[in-house]
């Protein structure tokens, strides 16, 4: 007599019950870690987009503007162009997010720069225009996720972070 090797129904559902447990325990988890992982794209690129005016202006000799996109001053969480002033205000970068994720739809981006004061690096890298800084904050994020980017006069650009 052969013997029927299988799963009996209570083993089958005691098995989809700890899946169940699992997922309920691990889905909510990935969403935080989705959100907070948000806040370190904005900062990186930001940073990146920083550094690539910075470079810009000393490789190219010039003067290079970095400022938001959006028509309210202070708001750059629709994104930021990087601008040369010495081609007749050709626009160099544009950082908008992507079209499935534009910035402004998971946090916010607000800076002391402005559309009267853009930040402003000359070809030799240091902030023509006052030193600032830029907070991104993302709403329902954890632990140490708020960000400020701030820009000294020579240039220098320091990252710090502060709780949600």
């Amino acid at each position: 007599m052969y013997k029927i090797r299988a799963f009996t129904l209570i083993e089958l559902l005691v098995t989809i019950a700890i899946v169940g447990i699992l997922l309920t325990v691990g889905v909510p988890s990935l969403s935080t870690m989705n959100i907070n992982s948000a806040a370190d794209r904005y900062r990186d690129d930001l940073l990146r987009d920083i550094s690539f005016a910075r470079d810009f202006a000393v490789n190219n000799v010039t003067t290079i503007d970095t400022v938001s996109i959006s028509p309210i001053n202070n708001d750059w969480s629709n994104g930021w162009q990087v601008i040369s002033d010495g081609d007749d205000g050709l626009v160099v970068r544009i950082q908008t997010g992507s079209a499935t994720t534009p910035l402004a739809a998971t946090g916010t981006i607000t800076s002391t720069y402005t559309s009267g004061t853009p930040l402003i690096f000359d070809d030799q890298g240091r902030v023509t225009s006052a030193a600032g800084s830029f907070t991104i904050n993302v709403p329902n994020c954890t632990g140490n996720r708020v960000r400020t980017i701030s820009i000294t006069f020579m240039g220098q650009v320091l990252v710090q972070e502060a709780a949600c």
